[in-house]
């Protein structure tokens, strides 16, 4: 009961902070196998409730650690990377959308593969 609360707490700040979106229902869930879901670089319109920011208001460094991050980043950059194919090669900044074989498989150092 406390995380669907503080689930929808969260997605009612973003929508009034971060601009009006449309929020999925509850259980959240997200099917990422559909690559058209993301198609234009900053553009998370064909993704329901979901929204990327590069946290340029939260810090200047690269390489902290999430966790330790605290400040508000209001009103945020929105960001996403579209269409990028080789996610080994790719060193922009910021969230990022693979179009790879295997839509729906984790990638970067700390992955798992099969």
């Amino acid at each position: 009961m406390k995380r669907t609360l503080l689930l929808a707490a969260t997605v009612l700040y973003c929508t009034f902070t971060y601009g009006q979106f449309t929020p999925q229902a509850l259980p959240f869930s997200q099917n990422w196998s559909n690559t058209g879901l993301i198609t234009t670089n900053d553009d998370w319109s064909g993704v329901a409730g979901i929204k990327g920011f590069r946290g340029d208001g939260i810090t200047g460094s690269t390489g902290v650690d999430p966790q330790t991050l605290l400040a508000d980043d209001s009103p945020g950059v929105e960001d996403v990377n579209a269409n990028q194919t080789n996610p080994n090669t790719n060193s922009t900044g910021g969230v990022t959308e693979f179009e790879i074989a295997d839509p729906v498989r984790p990638v970067g150092h700390d992955a798992v593969h099969p």
